[in-house]
């Protein structure tokens, strides 16, 4: 799914997922570590991620378990 409010110049770490091509944003978790989430989750002022209000792309991927350590 595409994000259109999110500009590449806004938010250069939008990329996309290696495994099924869904745009995802790496946000940092509270122990600091980057988790990819689904880009649609994410507003253009959120750094951190909130399981409250994002939503991680391991549970949405299909190919998840290709890329959890």
């Amino acid at each position: 799914m595409k994000v259109d409010w999110m500009s590449q110049r806004e938010h250069e770490h939008i990329t996309q997922c290696r495994a099924c091509g869904a745009d995802v944003v790496f946000l940092r978790t509270k122990k600091m570590k980057l988790m990819p989430v689904d880009a649609a989750t994410v507003a253009h002022d959120d750094y951190q991620f909130d399981d409250t209000k994002h939503v991680s792309h391991f549970a949405t991927c299909p190919h998840a378990d290709q890329y959890r350590r």
